[in-house]
Parts: structure tokens; sequence; C-alpha cells
């Protein structure tokens, strides 16, 4: 999983490669909000982890004893210890410092992006409105003109069939007469 140190704006791949398999801001956005959540856990489950070392190292130091010939006087050997210990806790200091920081960024970046779905989406639903509202109208226009040329057709029809039916009356009278006439 990922790794986020919010200052620099890079994401190691894994735990313990500092450095390597660099992941960007640019590409900490393309990611999903799931695999975002994923390197937030990775990165909460570190913190926990190191904790729990932090701890058994603390433990190891507890229970070590002191042997005064390496260490020359027991004031020397206590100097030691300090020195181990405050290495220890600037170290896990350090590290939570780090922690806290990639984990707010995250949030932070998280927060963004779920801003910029929800105005993609919005937008989209505007333009599909738009195109529907657009599409509508032009079909209410189609069906008025088509309307109007099939009214327009049907007077021009009637009006053909009045004459034809007038014509071919005539032309029954004119053959009626001429037969009578013969």
């Amino acid at each position: 999983m990922p790794r986020h140190s919010g200052r620099q704006g890079t994401v190691d791949a894994q735990a313990g490669r500092k450095g390597t398999d660099i992941m960007t801001d640019k590409d900490l956005r393309h990611l999903s909000r799931a695999e975002l959540l994923d390197i937030l856990y990775e990165q909460q489950k570190r913190y926990e982890d190191s904790l729990a070392e932090n701890q058994a190292l603390r433990q190891q130091l507890e229970d070590r004893t002191l042997r005064i010939a390496s260490a020359g006087s027991i004031a020397e050997a206590a100097i030691q210890v300090n020195g181990v210990f405050e290495a220890a806790q600037a170290a896990a200091d350090q590290y939570l410092a780090s922690v806290k920081a990639a984990t707010a960024d995250m949030v932070q970046k998280t927060d963004e992006a779920q801003r910029q779905r929800e105005a993609i989406l919005q937008d989209a639903k505007q333009q599909a409105d738009k195109i529907v509202q657009d599409a509508q109208s032009q079909a209410d226009r189609l069906l008025t003109e088509s309307a109007a040329q099939i009214d327009a057709r049907w007077t021009e029809f009637q009006k053909n069939a009045d004459a034809l039916i007038h014509a071919h009356d005539e032309l029954r009278m004119l053959i009626q007469n001429r037969q009578a006439d013969v």
C-alpha cells in the first residue's frame, strides 16, 4: 500500500522503502475514494505498528541489565540509557508527526475529491437536462411543422379529389348526353 508524506507531495509504495515508487499529488487525485481510504488505513496500521515496536523497544531497554564493567560506571550507564531513550522518543515523535501530516493531507484530498465529484455530477445533470429540454423543443417544433404540412397536403388532396370527382361527373354527363344524341 502507498504511504503519503503530506509535505513533500509524494507517496512511498511500501513501508520501509523510502524514496522508491513515488506517487505525485496529481497521481493521488486520480485515485478512487476507496484507494485513498486504503492508503489512510495503511498509514494508521503503520502508526500502530510503530507504537507497538516503540513499546517493545522500551520494554527491552527496561529489562536490560546494565553491565557495569562495559559501561565503566553507573553514571556512564545512565547516560547511555538516556541517549537511547531520547533517540527512540525522537524517532517515534518524528514518525507520529509524519503520520498525522499524511492523514490530514489524505483527509483534505479526499474531501476535495468528493467536492469535485459532486461538481462534476451536478454539471453532468445540468447538461443532460439541457439536452433533454432541447430535444423536447425540437420534437415539439417538428410535430407542429408536420401537422401543418399534413393539414396543407390534406386540403390540397381534398381540393384535387373534389376537382377529379367534378370532372368525372362532367365526363359522365357528357357521355350520357352523347349516348342520348346518338
